[in-house]
């Protein structure tokens, strides 16, 4: 049978290290999380830019075919009154 001084100085020997070890782990999980975490957030917002981006440039393209008038008509139907 393990005597209680026996199992403290085990503990006193030992339970310092393995305390230790068992808060450099949970710190070096909690640091894991956070950097997947950071990186899942670049992820997103890289994708929103990307969307951003390619609704920005169907836009424009869709303005480009739509016709209009040019200055010079613009300026005469101005002239003559007739909008």
């Amino acid at each position: 049978m393990i005597t209680t001084s026996a199992l403290t100085a085990w503990l006193a020997k030992e339970g310092a290290g393995l305390l230790l070890g068992a808060l450099a782990k949970f710190l070096l999980d909690l640091w894991n999380d956070y950097q997947a975490d950071q990186a899942l957030k670049q992820a997103g917002a890289a994708e929103v830019a990307a969307k951003v981006n390619a609704e920005t440039v169907e836009t424009i393209d869709a303005m480009d075919d739509v016709r209009r008038p040019s200055d010079d008509a613009v300026a005469d139907s101005l002239r003559s009154h007739q909008f």
